[in-house]
């Protein structure tokens, strides 16, 4: 068994939380597609098809969707950066909409409400800005006060505390070799 440092933990979470996401949406998607035979949508089909869905989106979650792209996110919220045009933020917006369309086997109207969902919860019940926020910012700067460092210094602090707290343990490896990881919350 193999335990990891917090740092390690920090990278293992930032590289496996999606994929493992996906990966349980894609095996229900395959488990779905394997009773119902329903073929993903055809290629020449997706940008299309992904263009509806953007446009049903409003401008602020075609922000949020674009700014699931941290070379997006930085481009915007970095005050000595060009801000990102429009038909950038469009075309972010069209990638992730495409991966629920992959996700949904084509549905555009399933795809569309679990991409406002989505965004929707990344926004109000993650608070990703604030996360990035939080660690883009050196001690330097919270340590200069202010309501909102205060906030940001907080949610650090939270999240690292709760990093210290936890050991991860390799417990084996699925089929991919991927490690199957086990947390323990650390007693003091």
């Amino acid at each position: 068994i193999l335990e990891l440092k917090p740092q390690a933990f920090i990278l293992y979470l930032c590289s496996t939380y999606y994929r493992y996401r996906e990966m349980s949406e894609d095996n229900t998607t395959k488990a779905k597609e394997e009773e119902e035979h329903v073929p993903t949508p055809a290629t020449e089909y997706d940008e299309a098809l992904s263009r509806s869905i953007v446009q049903s989106l409003s401008d602020a979650e075609k922000e949020i969707a674009a700014r699931v792209s941290y070379r997006y996110y930085l481009a915007a919220t970095t005050p000595s950066s060009e801000n990102p045009s429009e038909v950038e933020r469009d075309d972010l917006a069209m990638e992730l909409a495409k991966r629920f369309l992959v996700v949904t086997s084509g549905n555009v109207d399933l795809a569309t409400t679990k991409i406002k969902s989505t965004l929707k919860y990344r926004h109000e019940v993650l608070r990703i800005d604030d996360i990035r926020k939080a660690f883009l910012q050196s001690d330097d700067d919270t340590a200069t006060g202010g309501e909102e460092n205060e906030r940001l210094a907080a949610i650090r602090h939270g999240l690292e505390q709760q990093i210290e707290d936890t050991n991860i343990f390799i417990r084996g490896y699925d089929n991919d070799r991927y490690p199957i990881m086990r947390s323990i919350n650390a007693t003091h």
